[in-house]
């Protein structure tokens, strides 16, 4: 080899290998820490959620958190609104989460996932819940700061309906 050319590879190299194995290691690490917190602050959420521990779920959520679920058409700006519907969730009962996947990149982490509840109408009508979706977490300061919720709204209605009167 030129010595030219040596002294080029020599410095390229370890900046190739550098690129080619993505973060140094010290950043991996750092990284993996952050993911690994930010999916327990989402653990914890959905906990609190499904055991419907509204003191524990206002912990969880920032102060100015900002919620959107275009399914169900609601929409939170800060924890005061964010609440008011946490509080709805009285509604549910033997509230489940089956997670099938997750993608943590923090500050997000994204899931899908079924959920399982039985609802109690208006009339008092109890009716079994089955949906599958996704939601999008950023996870800022160990409080979920955005919660964007995404779910099959077509099932859901299809088990909300009134029960079909008996044919005659």
């Amino acid at each position: 080899m030129k010595p030219a050319l040596s002294r080029r590879f020599a410095l390229a190299a370890p900046l190739t290998l550098l690129a080619l194995a993505g973060s140094p290691p010290a950043a991996a690490s750092t990284q993996t820490r952050a993911a690994r917190r930010a999916v327990a602050v989402v653990d914890a959420f959905f906990e609190a959620y499904r055991t419907q521990d509204l003191a524990r779920f206002e912990t969880l959520i920032a102060d100015d958190i900002e919620f959107d679920d275009p399914t169900f058409h609601l929409r939170a700006r800060g924890k005061a609104e964010m609440m008011e519907i946490a509080r709805a969730l009285a509604s549910y009962r033997n509230i489940s989460f089956d997670r099938s996947n997750l993608i943590a990149a923090p500050p997000w982490i994204i899931t899908q996932q079924r959920i399982r509840a039985q609802f109690t109408r208006a009339d008092n009508s109890v009716r079994d819940i089955d949906v599958q979706g996704c939601s999008l977490f950023r996870v800022r300061d160990g409080r979920i700061a955005v919660w964007f919720d995404y779910y099959d709204i077509l099932t859901f209605r299809a088990q909300m309906a009134p029960p079909t009167p008996a044919a005659p």
